[in-house]
């Protein structure tokens, strides 16, 4: 940290220099994607294009303050209007962070750069392979801030160190520490991109504005993220390198510059290991600042003075948040506050949305409820969301007249997606965590099915409490085990895991824009053959079509795991129904609670004798426990005694948090109290003569009736 109390620190304390960079799409007249050339000159230094050919990109110099900074955006914005406003077939500079119309992907060219630079466009052709080219649409500002070296020499004076290169990337790496732990402010002050097109959604619908809670789109969850959560190392900046440069050798990202991280240190030129090597921390780059439509030049110039201040705050401060733990969270604080109006607490704004949604449904005579299985589904359509991932999935779950000859058992209900629901879970876990998450909450499944069962096949199948579990296991989606239900393996590493998903099927891709069905194969043989035989859907019918495979298809490997590792870097936990609305958080608070006290947990399963002593798996459990009636080997009150012991062990968990969560998990110590999930609940109530209509009035309250 600065020595800021220093009078020669002091006077120096706010010299700096400031770089801003901004993209923007250029469109038409009537707000679609202009699809006209880049118009500037190849040589011209300040305005280039990014990643499409109708994206530009304006990179100032770097100037003394933020007046200075302001102006040059403002001169260069300017710049750009005034050219488009000449060109034969006049343009605009879209103010927007989030896209205006789009037709299609063609509709969004890649860049195309010519000789020695094609290989950017070869780059970009990456992106929009393994991210769509409707991400990389989004746009908005860098902030690029670099110490003056005067008061840098000044401060390395004080500190007692002997090499002013080292002290100097030790400053930046300590300063980038801090700053992606308190990057969420910067995301919070300066979200303005909350109305998306309805046509980033389904391709050619344009002109619906689509409204997704969020304050900030292109921070969200939606917008610009890698597949994972990275981890980096601030223990120096050779670390940090390496750190990065470890993610590309593992082939999560194909070059540094592909790590979509809030708070980058860059070096001077070109970003990767070698110039860091070569010629230390230059800078530090703020990344997720939305362009802010009511500024021509698309920031505040107090906006551009707030973050200078931020970063001199903190370069005061002791470094914060260099842990893996601190890094996940700050990420997730990232997201959160992309959400919109952070003065609410969570339960406010939910019953706001859901109230919302309820009182524009009963104009049609819907209503939303909380259970897994829609109770009226013989009243269904059955006709998925119409886009190409539903209709192949739906296409998909269809075929199971194909494997007539296999030893299972199909169900007759391929288009049970369209009236069963879940309430599923993603957390970021540390990687070292990993097999045990999964080892630790599949030994839960059978309890977790006591606990939050609420999916009855009425008039059918009454005598399951969970029927989700069997809609899902005895379709297309079970053909290979491996694909569905707990894991039965305990996984020592990630290796192992690594090789465990390697057993389980690929049954789909994307070729051209079009989703590829074929027939299930597990990942080692799909990728041991030359070509594929799949089909696609166009004009009315389905075609056949030969595929080679790439690794890129591994990006459309559906798992149906009760615990799943997804691209995301996340666990998704997907084998709880969807639940009464009024209780409708406590899935989150169970999980992130358990997850806080995870070696607990695992002491607990792996020692337990009521329900794993008896010669079953806990797939085997799962089984027998979503029946209304529990297995006469085990004792139904010691059941509920252990479902107690995990209740209370999330509640610790989320206590240690102290974020007031653990609130959420009193209606699942209540079930158990009663010995009663859900399902048997509504069971209860039908059987004791109350209206289908009550219960699903009942179910959908948000207090107890």
């Amino acid at each position: 940290m600065l020595h800021y109390k220093d009078e020669a620190i002091k006077t120096k304390l706010f010299d700096g220099l400031i770089g801003l960079e901004k993209e923007g799409l250029r469109v038409t007249e009537d707000g679609f994607l202009a699809q006209s050339p880049h118009p500037f000159a190849t040589n011209e230094k300040y305005i280039v294009r990014d990643f499409c050919e109708n994206q530009t990109e304006i990179n100032t110099p770097p100037v003394n303050n933020a007046r200075e900074a302001y102006d040059e955006l403002l001169k260069l914005t300017r710049k750009i209007k005034d050219t488009l406003a000449d060109l034969e077939n006049k343009e605009y500079l879209w103010p927007f962070s989030n896209p205006p119309y789009i037709l299609n992907e063609e509709n969004i060219p890649i860049a195309r750069f010519q000789g020695g630079d094609y290989a950017k466009t070869e780059y970009r052709e990456y992106l929009a392979m393994r991210y769509g080219r409707y991400k990389m649409t989004f746009s908005g500002i860098h902030f690029n801030y670099s110490f003056d070296e005067d008061l840098l020499k000044a401060d390395f004076e004080l500190s007692g160190e002997t090499d002013y290169k080292k002290y100097k990337d030790d400053f930046y790496v300590s300063l980038a520490a801090s700053a992606q732990v308190y990057n969420w402010l910067v995301v919070a002050i300066s979200a303005a991109s909350p109305l998306l097109d309805s046509s980033y959604f389904e391709k050619g619908n344009c002109g619906k504005d689509v409204y997704n809670g969020m304050a900030s789109s292109r921070c969200s969850d939606i917008g610009y993220w890698n597949f994972f959560t990275p981890i980096l190392n601030y223990s120096d900046l050779n670390s940090y390198a390496e750190s990065i440069d470890l993610i590309v050798k593992n082939e999560l990202i194909r070059s540094p510059s592909e790590l979509y991280f809030p708070v980058r240190i860059k070096p001077p030129g070109s970003y990767s290991q070698a110039a860091f090597a070569e010629k230390g921390a230059d800078h530090i780059e703020l990344r997720m600042i939305d362009l802010n439509p009511l500024d021509e030049a698309g920031i505040d110039q107090r906006d551009i003075l707030f973050l200078q201040l931020f970063l001199v705050f903190l370069a005061c401060r002791k470094t914060e948040g260099a842990d893996a733990n601190a890094q996940i969270r700050a990420i997730a604080n990232t997201k959160n506050a992309a959400r919109f109006d952070l003065k609410t607490v969570h339960d406010a704004r939910f019953r706001r949305y859901y109230d919302f949604l309820q009182s524009c449904m009963a104009l049609y005579n819907y209503t939303l409820t909380g259970m897994g299985i829609n109770p009226y589904r013989i009243y269904n359509q059955n006709v998925p969301v119409p886009n190409g991932r539903y209709r192949m999935l739906f296409h998909h779950l269809h075929s199971y007249t194909k494997y007539r000859t296999l030893p299972m058992y199909f169900h007759p209900h391929p288009e049970f997606g369209t009236f069963s629901s879940a309430s599923q879970v993603q957390l970021d876990i540390n990687y070292e965590d990993i097999p045990e998450v999964i080892n630790t909450f599949s030994l839960l499944e059978p309890l977790k099915a006591r606990i939050f069962a609420n999916s009855v096949l009425l008039g059918e199948a009454e005598d399951y409490l969970c029927y989700r579990d069997i809609l899902w296991e005895n379709s297309t989606h079970g053909i290979n085990p491996h694909n569905v239900g707990p894991y039965e393996y305990k996984f020592k590493d990630a290796d192992e895991l690594l090789d465990y998903i390697q057993s389980t099927s690929i049954y789909c891709t994307e070729r051209e824009g079009k989703y590829v069905n074929f027939r299930p194969l597990p990942l080692r043989d799909f990728f041991a053959q030359d070509e594929i035989e799949g089909e696609y859907y166009g004009e009315g019918r389905y075609h056949k079509l030969i595929i080679t495979p790439r690794k890129e298809d591994l990006e459309y490997l559906r798992s149906f795991k009760h615990e799943d590792l997804t691209f995301r870097g996340t666990i998704e936990f997907r084998s709880v129904c969807c639940q009464p609305i009024r209780d409708a958080m406590s899935v989150a608070a169970f999980h992130t609670g358990l997850k806080e006290r995870l070696h607990e947990l695992t002491d607990l399963l792996e020692n337990d004798k009521v329900i794993y002593g008896h010669g079953y798996n806990a797939t085997e459990l799962r089984h027998l426990f979503i029946q209304e009636t529990l297995p006469s080997f085990v004792d139904k009150n010691e059941v509920y005694r252990l479902c107690g012991k995990v209740l209370q062990i999330a509640r610790d968990g989320l206590i240690a948090r102290g974020l007031g969560e653990e609130k959420y998990l009193e209606p699942l110590f209540a079930r158990v109290e009663r010995q009663e999930s859900p399902g048997a609940y509504m069971l209860r109530c039908l059987s004791e003569g109350m209206e289908l209509e009550d219960v699903i009035r009942d179910f959908g309250r948000l207090e107890e009736g």
